[in-house]
């Protein structure tokens, strides 16, 4: 198994598929519809590729033996934090994360993930945070094992598409 960073206008279908399929097999699991991301130009797939709300991003698949078995986005997300010394804050936004459900269970995940707390390392944030849904047990606690901790948070963004999830933070360390 290995992780691949997807960042070129070749990988565009192969992101897409990815993502359509995710969203098909499991529709509750994301802030989003396929009949929403299915309207996408080509121009949209592309900006989510490479970035994140406008910041930096990166959209990570995790193959075996030539198969794209899961995939997982993350993107810098930079706040002011009034409590802090310095005038801002960088998160690094885990999203969208999923798995082929024939593939779960083999450790695709956690790779994801570390692969995604590298990028954010790289690209200097302080900690990582994501949304799940609270009744998604084996996703938290995938995310526990991993130093992800409740934030008591009602999700990222309030009335945005993970309002009322349930927010996870760990630090990039």
């Amino acid at each position: 198994m290995s992780i691949v960073a997807i960042t070129s206008a070749r990988d565009l279908d192969r992101y897409r598929a990815l993502r359509l399929e995710a969203l098909a097999t499991d529709p509750d699991a994301f802030g989003s519809t396929i009949d929403h991301e299915t309207e996408f130009d080509d121009a949209e797939w592309a900006r989510r590729m490479d970035s994140f709300r406008g910041e930096p991003g990166q959209i990570l698949v995790a193959t075996d033996d030539g198969r794209d078995i899961g995939v997982v986005g993350i993107g810098v997300r930079r706040a002011p934090v009034e409590h802090l010394a310095t005038p801002s804050h960088i998160d690094a936004v885990l999203w969208g994360m999923w798995v082929r459900p024939a593939d779960r269970g083999r450790g695709a995940a956690r790779e994801l993930i570390d692969a995604a707390i590298g990028w954010a390392r790289r690209h200097d944030a302080t900690d990582v945070v994501l949304a799940v849904r609270r009744d998604n047990h084996a996703a938290i606690e995938l995310y526990r094992s991993v130093g992800f901790e409740d934030t008591d948070s009602a999700g990222l963004t309030v009335g945005g598409p993970c309002s009322g999830e349930l927010e996870m933070r760990r630090p990039v360390g």
